[in-house]
């Protein structure tokens, strides 16, 4: 497995997240707030004038007034929001982004449990393994028209298959995730007759190459991501299409395409007998794909937030052989991505710099909302191959898919320290407790996980010209 850097500049512009767009989690009623003065530290030989330093618990030292005036700034607005200054809790959450309500799809029970990476790779390569045994071909035309000593007269069969997998979009609080997917099997087999001392391995090959069958194979997925802070984009692309035709030649092609970066190009043409595309290559990602200014309650003002698009394991798992005659292998999206938050505390507060000090208060963003994770399982053959003494027509499809969804938390965040000493006591970093306020833009309990057999259909054929 290969693992490679991804870099990419795709980043969309910043927008504002303004204060209409949070709900509070428990309004309650303003409180007439008593702002904190230098009286309130007349017992401490320290702090009895504004110019007075007093070490936190950071160790970092501030004057008394930058002191009073941050966390008065601070407790005034939580006041507002009928917060006391005299809480027992040391953690609130005060709001949450606002949305209609959580958009969960009802999720179908799958009617078997999709295959394992492994057995759905075993599958199609052993049934699609060739013997050695002799081929004998008969059959009787119910047309009655054409004779039997004569099949390379009979019409060509066709295979022609296609389906758009119905996979519903996922959405939860504002925040959605749409998962596309579809496959094409196409074949032209031209009948043609084998005689007695063409039943042996190399002389049958020799025959199906002659004609003018041909086959290809399809399966695309496309994937993309609705948040409402950055808005849609495209998070995931796979293509591919392979193709072989007995007299002429074997074509490969399939990309992949992550944040519309081309990480997978193969396009090829090969006029050999057989050709396999292997590829199992993973990529890691950490990039800002956009940034917003988010109103931050309690701080009341805009401060500016950096999104990025973070994958530690992202790319395709192809296993795929091309004969002249068949085409037959797995193909395998490999997703997990995730979408988080970064700010350091002097952007963030920078806007509301003349109220507050930073060496007091310390801000912040956390959290992490893993949009997808999982894969998708494509397993298809198509084409003629020799088997226990028949000459078979694969036309053999299976599609699962196992994925969660939306799982996460991202927040805004700020604390500072509050004294809990008698009348604030020594001021010492003892004498202190942290105060935290989170502000929520997004938060879910379990992931929804959508696991279901999308396509299970072996039309697998003994043909008898």
């Amino acid at each position: 497995m290969l693992i490679t850097s991804l870099p990419f500049n795709n980043i969309i512009k910043a927008q504002t997240i303004s204060k209409e767009s949070f709900q509070l989690v428990r309004p309650v009623a303003k409180l007439n707030y008593v702002p904190y003065t230098l009286n309130d530290f007349s017992k401490s030989s320290l702090g009895k004038t504004e110019s007075d330093l007093i070490t936190l618990p950071n160790g970092k030292k501030v004057t008394m007034k930058e002191y009073l005036k941050t966390v008065n700034y601070v407790e005034k607005n939580l006041s507002d929001l009928g917060y006391s200054k005299d809480r027992q809790e040391n953690l609130i959450v005060l709001s949450k982004f606002k949305s209609s309500a959580p958009d969960l799809v009802e999720l179908s029970t799958a009617t078997k449990a999709p295959l394992t990476k492994t057995t759905l790779a075993n599958r199609f390569t052993i049934a699609s393994t060739p013997t050695l045994q002799p081929i004998l071909v008969s059959r009787i035309d119910q047309t009655k028209t054409i004779l039997l000593s004569n099949p390379d007269k009979l019409p060509n069969d066709t295979i022609s298959r296609s389906e758009k997998f119905n996979i519903p979009k996922f959405k939860v609080a504002g925040y959605g995730v749409k998962i596309d997917a579809d496959f094409t099997m196409n074949g032209i087999v031209d009948p043609f007759q084998v005689r007695d001392r063409q039943k042996n391995q190399d002389s049958l090959n020799k025959v199906i190459t002659n004609t003018t069958n041909e086959y290809s194979m399809g399966f695309n997925v496309t994937i993309a991501a609705e948040l409402p802070q950055i808005g849609n984009y495209s998070v995931y692309e796979i293509h591919s299409q392979f193709s072989t035709k007995a007299n002429a030649s074997i074509k490969s092609k399939a990309s992949l395409k992550v944040m519309d970066q081309l990480l997978i190009d193969e396009n090829k043409t090969i006029s050999s007998n057989n050709y396999s595309f292997v590829k199992n290559q993973v990529f890691n990602t950490q990039k800002k794909i956009g940034a917003a200014d988010i109103f931050m309650y309690g701080l009341n003002f805009l401060s500016p937030v950096d999104f990025y698009l973070s994958s530690n394991a992202v790319g395709g798992d192809f296993d795929v052989t091309m004969t002249k005659t068949n085409v037959h292998g797995t193909i395998g999206p490999i997703i997990t991505q995730s979408i988080f938050m970064e700010s350091s505390v002097t952007e963030l507060l920078g806007p509301g710099g003349e109220f507050i000090n930073s060496d007091i208060l310390d801000a912040g963003v956390g959290g992490e909302l893993r949009l997808v994770e999982g894969g998708l399982d494509f397993g298809g053959s198509i084409g003629l191959t020799a088997a226990n003494g028949s000459l078979s027509l694969k036309n053999d499809v299976y599609k699962s898919i196992d994925v969660k969804l939306l799982r996460g938390r991202l927040y805004t965040y700020y604390s500072y320290p509050a004294f809990v000493c008698d009348a604030f006591g020594l001021l010492n970093p003892s004498c202190y407790v942290t105060k935290r306020v989170e502000n929520n833009l997004f938060d879910t309990g379990t992931a929804i996980r959508y696991q279901k057999v999308l396509f299970d259909d072996n039309k697998d054929q003994i043909v008898n010209w």
